[in-house]
């Protein structure tokens, strides 16, 4: 090593080396010491494999000892290398072989270069790429992207590719084909991109995207290779350059384009020395206007002596903020924040003020705050432990507690043991980001009774409270259990029809059958009692039929226009002898009450049989008081008894002042059967019979009872449309002969047709009978000329029911009389509770005077009673 070679090593930054044909290391310059703090022994004289340990697995390393071995230059080895404190210091080798005069290997000569300040440069150089607010990209010697930052990534919304080592003719041409120069010819925008850069070009940019917004391209060539191009998004400052007055003074140039309301005041007159774009836009004042003015006349009157006192020198320094209000041209006031420094202006003592207006953010807090103090619901805020630290004030509505009663306290101790472990799953759920799902549980009612609450609530991180919106769900669970009670009973309605119409068909043929007994002249005496028995237990079971079938609302009404008051004071007077003496019947009737449009009959029988159960609830006498009233029920009646419907009704309420029922009985007082009464006294159907009866007549039927105290029931009956003609009563028909007419029969039951037959044929008329509406169809089409009349089932199996029957007779065959007979009707020629005009029909079972009467009146031409 000759002296210059030694001087040169011990100046240079890198230290230099030495190994012999043995790769051991010869020499190590003093640098190697200053950087590690390791003496030249821990490497002079050693091999350079047991100075750096190898890893034989690692590609460079073979790659390295693969020069080493056939003794080839090298270039910058990267290794690590542990100094005198145990840090593990990247470093960087480059060699070059010596060879003697005769070619003789005598080993290497070389640098090294410690990497650990150029790795944190690296380290600092990525956090200051992710803090930067343009896009960055750091292109490498090969025009590769070495690094660039999050921003880039934004901007040109790349976000499902790494770009790292992507060549830069690769990443212009993926933004072209994205459309990224959607203004630009494909081609032209490659080609002019990629000549700049290539050729170590600096050159700035500015091109307006598709979507607007103006982007200026920077690319700054770098001495060692490779460049940095940056993205900036200018759009706001050009469109501020738009508008603002060039200035030659720096200041003044930033102070115009800043976009918050910015002013210069003198401190000695409180005078505007300057005032910025955006404070004119903010405020409405001209710039004239506002150079006239001092900082007093922005704010309120009431303002101004607190304006004054702040200002006194020794309450405020270099630097201050505070919130104001600030006075509009136009008169409004601004909820401002106000951050002022003491600055020289062309030599004059002055202020600056940065006004950042939150108008908007103190108009939302005045609204939630209103919402809170205004909102039916409940809203709470809870910390992290669950206590109350925001209540709202319709805490006291729902659960009886005013806000102050709650703040500070734990929401468990309000909440049912059973609810708690939900509302703690509720919160454990709101913390891991799933917030806004709901959940039930029930509070306590500072009366002591039990609230039922739907909550919904998310938790916030940023000031770690809970917020939770809560609202009582007692009416809503209500009309819920309403709801579902109506289902039911329309449920066990359509049973019980059923099961009646069944029913009917065998009392039709047990009671001709009986007639047919009882005019057999040669019966015996004691026989004839007993037909006479079975007569009566049929008619007595046809009256409990006619129950079942009011219950599932299927029996055939006749509405007409009614005057209630007219028929609550006929029927009192009949209740009177009923009911017996020691009921006390007190009729309370409205003056100018509405007419109902509802069935006489069955209202009468209606009104008898709620008379008779509040008798029965009054077994020691009591009073019966029986009202009638105009009433319209609302949506808000409506929204709370959903069986109801909006409108005008006449009221008719029966009230006792017996023994009441249990809100238990009275949830199924209306089911059939349901009676609590002993065994043999009641069918449980009397008070299931009113309620479909008013159910088919749109109305509607509410019950109040409290044990002991009585019970009110109130029947809500639809007010009649326009005043009409009453239909005069028809005259009772003395007994109508038989005849001698051609009769078609269509009955699907046979025992129930055969009847049917037998008594027309003793009533003298010539009989054919169908079981179904297609063979009837048959029956009439082969005649050799029109029967007389069609007596047809309404309901019967097959593609033709009886109504279909009929309108196809009636069509093809005019002169054809025709009269239905059913148990129930199904609606086919009942709708809405109303047989349809013109109709005939002779209801299920019926005895063979109904029969030959409706059959004759056909035949004559007489119309359905209305």
């Amino acid at each position: 090593m000759t002296d210059k070679f030694s001087l040169l090593a011990d100046i240079a930054a890198d230290w230099w080396w030495e190994m012999d044909a043995e790769l051991r290391f010869t020499f190590l310059s003093e640098r190697f010491v200053e950087i590690f703090g390791l003496p030249p022994s821990v490497a002079v004289g050693r091999l350079c494999t047991e100075v750096v340990p190898a890893d034989f697995d690692d590609p460079m390393w073979r790659a390295h000892l693969d020069d080493l071995a056939q003794r080839r230059p090298y270039r910058d080895f990267e290794v690590t290398l542990t100094d005198a404190s145990g840090t593990a210091r990247p470093i960087k080798m480059s060699g070059a072989p010596r060879f003697a005069a005769d070619g003789t290997f005598q080993g290497y000569v070389g640098v090294g270069h410690d990497l650990t300040e150029l790795r944190h440069q690296q380290k600092n150089l990525e956090s200051i790429l992710e803090n930067i607010e343009q896009g960055v990209v750091l292109l490498d010697d090969d025009f590769r992207i070495a690094a660039y930052n999050h921003r880039l990534v934004e901007w040109l919304e790349i976000t499902d590719r790494d770009l790292h080592g992507l060549p830069y003719e690769q990443f212009i041409r993926d933004l072209v084909e994205r459309g990224e120069f959607a203004n630009e010819d494909k081609n032209a925008a490659f080609t002019s991109r990629m000549g700049r850069v290539p050729w170590r070009q600096r050159f700035v940019k500015e091109r307006r995207r598709k979507d607007g917004r103006i982007m200026s391209i920077t690319f700054n060539p770098l001495p060692t290779g490779g460049g940095v191009m940056t993205y900036s998004d200018v759009t706001e400052a050009r469109n501020r350059e738009a508008e603002l007055a060039r200035s030659e003074e720096n200041f003044r140039h930033r102070f115009r384009k800043l976009p918050l309301p910015q002013w210069v005041y003198s401190i000695e007159t409180l005078r505007f020395l300057e005032v910025n774009d955006a404070a004119l836009a903010k405020y409405g004042y001209t710039q004239e206007e506002f150079l006239a003015m001092t900082i007093k006349d922005i704010r309120p009157p009431e303002e101004v002596a607190k304006l004054m006192h702040w200002l006194a020198p020794e309450r405020i320094g270099n630097f201050h903020d505070i919130e104001w209000h600030h006075r509009c041209k136009d008169g409004r006031l601004l909820d401002v924040e106000v951050y002022v420094r003491d600055v020289d202006f062309n030599g004059e003592r002055a202020r600056i003020a940065l006004i950042i207006d939150n108008t908007a953010r103190r108009q939302a807090e005045r609204q939630t705050e209103r919402i809170i103090e205004t909102s039916q619901d409940l809203i709470h805020v809870n910390d992290s432990y669950g206590k109350f630290v925001r209540v709202s004030p319709s805490t006291t509505a729902v659960l009886g507690y005013s806000p102050e009663e709650l703040l500070g306290r734990v929401a468990n101790e309000f909440i049912h043991p059973e609810d708690i472990e939900t509302v703690r799953g509720a919160m454990r759920s709101a913390r891991q980001g799933h917030g806004g799902h709901r959940f039930r549980c029930r509070y306590y009612h500072k009366d002591g009774r039990l609230v039922s609450m739907l909550w919904s609530g998310v938790w916030s991180e940023r000031d770690r409270h809970y917020y939770f919106i809560g609202r009582d769900m007692t009416d809503y669970d209500r009309t819920e259990e309403q709801l579902r009670l109506s289902q039911r009973m329309e449920a066990i309605g359509q049973l019980t029809g059923g099961v009646a119409h069944d029913f009917n068909n065998i009392l039709t043929v047990i009671l001709a059958n009986v007639e047919a007994l009882d005019e057999d002249e040669g019966l015996a005496p004691s026989l004839r009692k007993r037909v006479g028995s079975i007569t009566a237990a049929t008619e007595r079971a046809a009256a409990l039929t006619r129950q079942l079938l009011a219950y599932s609302r299927k029996q055939t009404l006749r509405p007409q226009r009614t005057d209630v008051n007219e028929l609550v004071a006929a029927t009192a007077k009949l209740l009177g002898r009923t009911l017996g003496a020691a009921i006390e019947i007190e009729p309370v009737l409205a003056r100018d009450l509405w007419n109902a449009e509802i069935d006489a009959a069955q209202l009468e029988s209606a009104l008898v049989n709620l008379a008779i159960n509040a008798r029965d609830a009054m077994p020691d006498g009591g009073r019966l008081l029986i009202e009638t009233a105009n009433r319209s029920l609302d949506a808000a009646y409506v929204a709370k008894n959903p069986d109801a419907a909006a409108g005008d009704y006449v009221m008719l309420a029966v009230t006792d002042s017996g023994t009441g029922m249990t809100p238990e009985v009275v949830a199924r007082a209306v089911e059939p059967f349901f009676t609590t009464k002993d065994v043999g006294k009641g069918t449980g159907l009397g008070l299931s019979m009113v309620y479909g009866f008013i159910k088919q007549s749109n109305g509607h039927l509410s019950i109040y009872s409290e044990p002991g105290a009585g019970t009110s029931i109130k029947l809500f009956l639809p007010r009649a449309a326009a005043k009409r003609q009453a239909a005069e009563a028809a005259p009772r028909r003395a007994p109508v002969p038989g005849g001698s007419e051609r009769i078609l029969v269509a009955e699907d039951n046979d025992d129930v047709r055969e009847g049917v037959v037998a008594q027309l044929q003793r009533l003298g008329y010539d009989v054919t009978e169908a079981p179904d509406g297609s063979a009837a169809l048959a029956k009439l089409e082969a005649a050799s000329q029109p029967y007389d009349l069609l007596l047809t089932d309404v309901i019967m199996p097959g593609p033709m029911n009886g109504k279909a029957l009929a309108d196809e007779a009636a069509r093809r065959w005019p002169g054809t009389k025709i009269v239905f007979m059913s148990g129930y009707t199904e609606n086919t020629i009942i709708h809405e509770g109303r047989l349809d005009s013109g109709v005939l029909l002779l209801n299920k079972p019926f005895a063979r005077r109904d029969l030959a009467a409706i059959v004759r009146r056909a035949l004559d031409g007489a119309e359905a009673a209305p």
